[in-house]
């Protein structure tokens, strides 16, 4: 139910430093949160160059917007943001000082996704879920190359 946007000049990222990107903003909000990874839905958009503006300026800066779940502690979202940007900076190797990210809480009871309508965070049904799908996890086989 989580939903990260990540918007940045065309060119800025290559599919492989989406994809890691990807996987760290999963693997961060499972951490922090306790939501099942599978409820994480990410996306990247890429602008033209020259379409992203600071200070009325033309400057190549890159957005992540995330839409979670209302109700969690403010430490806990301000440690995922931390965590985001600590990511963007190891996946991308650019200074973090064009990337602007922010977090916009949203009330589960405003949410809905594949026709199911959004749940409280750690309830009882977010805690079934995450422990099925840890379940699966664990007995998927480790491949070797």
């Amino acid at each position: 139910m989580p939903m990260y946007t990540c918007t940045s000049p065309a060119g800025t990222l290559d599919e492989r430093q989406k994809g890691a990107i990807a996987t760290a903003i999963t693997e961060i909000h499972h951490q922090a949160t306790g939501a099942p990874r599978s409820f994480v839905d990410i996306i990247f958009y890429e602008v033209a160059p020259g379409d992203t503006f600071r200070g009325g300026d033309r400057e190549p800066v890159s957005f992540i917007n995330g839409n979670i779940r209302a109700g969690r502690p403010q430490a806990v979202v301000q440690g995922m943001l931390v965590d985001i940007d600590n990511a963007w900076r190891q996946i991308v190797g650019k200074s973090t000082g064009n990337l602007f990210i922010h977090m916009l809480e949203i009330p589960s009871k405003s949410l809905m996704e594949n026709g199911h309508l959004g749940v409280e965070p750690g309830s009882p049904v977010e805690k079934r879920i995450a422990a099925e799908e840890e379940q699966a996890r664990r007995a998927e086989p480790v491949r070797r190359p």
